[in-house]
């Protein structure tokens, strides 16, 4: 007679090797993380505006952390050109982590710099500040576009106030340092 205990013992030990399956696409999953490190550097950004005093060499840091936002962003877009279609539920909770996160802290930063205007003024900053949010709107533009394409086109219109949300907050700080 054959002794099942032994099977048992064998499929057990081999189920709870096995690591869970995600519940998304590795591809959501990828722009999820490339959005964490995203959001994650334009709250430095906000960070090093914030401890902004004046002048040129305290700017560096600024530089700095906005090449951090540029990095991220850059890696966010070619990341999101080489995943697949996403479902809907892939496509929502991607929407819906940039509506958590980077629907505020993005503004958030922008009206950080905006408080801060006169001390760039005073250091002759101001073609470097607007440079860099028009690179920034580059960034965002080109990313978002690229990962809209790949959302299911049932949340195009949640995917379109997003876009839109963080789109204004930045040309609005363009127009702020063009004025």
């Amino acid at each position: 007679m054959v002794s099942f205990k032994p099977l048992s013992l064998f499929a057990a030990t081999a189920f709870a090797a096995v690591e869970p399956i995600s519940i998304h696409s590795p591809g959501s999953d990828l722009i999820i993380a490339d959005l964490v490190n995203l959001d994650n550097s334009v709250k430095v950004f906000t960070a090093t505006i914030n401890n902004y005093t004046g002048g040129i060499p305290d700017a560096t840091p600024i530089l700095l952390a906005i090449g951090g936002v540029n990095a991220a962003n850059r890696k966010a877009y070619y990341d999101s050109m080489a995943i697949a279609n996403q479902s809907v539920a892939d496509s929502l909770t991607i929407v819906n982590y940039v509506n958590d996160t980077l629907v505020k802290d993005i503004p958030a930063g922008v009206q950080t710099l905006e408080k801060k205007k006169q001390l760039f003024v005073d250091a002759g900053l101001t073609p470097v500040v607007v440079s860099n949010l028009e690179l920034l709107k580059y960034d965002h533009e080109s990313f978002s576009a690229v990962l809209a394409s790949k959302a299911a086109l049932e949340t195009h219109p949640e995917v379109a106030y997003v876009v839109k949300v963080i789109d204004d907050s930045i040309k609005g700080g363009i127009a702020d340092f063009s004025s």
